[in-house]
């Protein structure tokens, strides 16, 4: 039986799609199926040709091109799966990918913001002449930093997701849909910007939108967020992004006092050992001034 790789990885799509795959992810496996094609159309090796040798001077490719280790693991985990599909449907015997070793990764640690930044860029965010963009821009910041949304999360959520005291996440990451509190502050800060948007006859169902009524994209979040940080200072080791701000929400909440096992129910991880992960950055004192609080001694009835 012979595939082309156009036929092959179309097909592998529907059945991501049938399985469930959120549209980021067929995005992002399509386009990473589409570059491993282009690198084995080169040396005119077909799909169900493909050995482990290949696998492996694939991976020296992107060494040589300078990618990161985790950038590889995930193009290898995504052939991967590729070819587990062929086994499944019997076009091979043999995953060819199976036995590649994963690249070591360097674990970096993600810096939060401090109280001193998260306060700037809500200023930042909300000095605006625009009324809509006033309230907007400081919605979707706070979005992550009080709820802990990803900026997919907050790109896809509805009017409708809005609850009395909750917000519900429908789209999540691992297609967990999972519900996280609304403070009486964010839940102002969304009442204010409701506000604005009725008065502006903005009926669209997304919640965050454009002056067109159109619904804001990851792309247009990120712009926002580029233009903010240049009114800010913020220290060196800390970079401004979506990823950023969700490990401040981890950070700020452990800080806070809630205990590890409801964060990771918060943040949507599948397992608490992603949420330690968030916590590296959190220094000596913080661990000692929360142990304090909870000293056996200082507590007693």
């Amino acid at each position: 039986m012979i595939f082309t790789w156009a036929e092959l990885i179309e097909e592998y799509m529907l059945e991501l799609t049938a399985r469930g795959f959120s549209k980021s992810s067929l995005k992002s496996y399509r386009s990473q199926l589409v570059v491993i094609h282009r690198y084995f159309a080169e040396y005119e090796i077909e799909p169900l040709d493909v050995k482990k040798l290949h696998v492996k001077k694939l991976v020296i490719h992107w060494q040589e091109l300078g990618r990161a280790p985790v950038t590889i693991n995930k193009g290898v985990v995504i052939l991967k799966g590729f070819y587990r599909y062929c086994c499944e449907e019997e076009y091979i015997t043999v995953n060819p990918c199976d036995g590649i070793k994963q690249q070591r990764e360097q674990k970096k640690i993600v810096y939060p913001l401090n109280d001193t930044e998260i306060k700037q860029i809500i200023h930042a965010a909300s000095n605006h002449s625009y009324p809509l963009l006033k309230h907007r821009n400081a919605v979707i910041l706070m979005l992550m930093l009080d709820c802990g949304l990803r900026i997919g999360e907050v790109e896809r959520l509805n009017n409708a997701d809005i609850l009395q005291n909750q917000l519900h996440i429908k789209e999540a990451k691992n297609r967990k849909e999972r519900a996280v509190a609304l403070s009486p502050t964010m839940k102002k800060a969304l009442i204010k910007y409701l506000r604005v948007k009725k008065q502006m006859g903005l009926d669209s169902e997304a919640l965050i939108v454009n002056h067109q009524n159109g619904r804001m994209t990851k792309g247009n979040i990120w712009f926002i967020m580029s233009q903010i940080a240049k009114k800010v200072k913020i220290r060196d080791e800390v970079r401004f992004s979506g990823h950023t701000l969700r490990h401040t929400y981890a950070a700020m909440q452990v800080r806070n006092g809630l205990d590890i096992h409801t964060l990771s129910l918060n943040m949507g991880h599948e397992n608490i050992g992603i949420t330690q992960t968030y916590l590296r950055s959190l220094s000596s004192e913080d661990f000692i001034n929360k142990s304090i609080q909870t000293s056996t001694l200082m507590n007693l009835r």
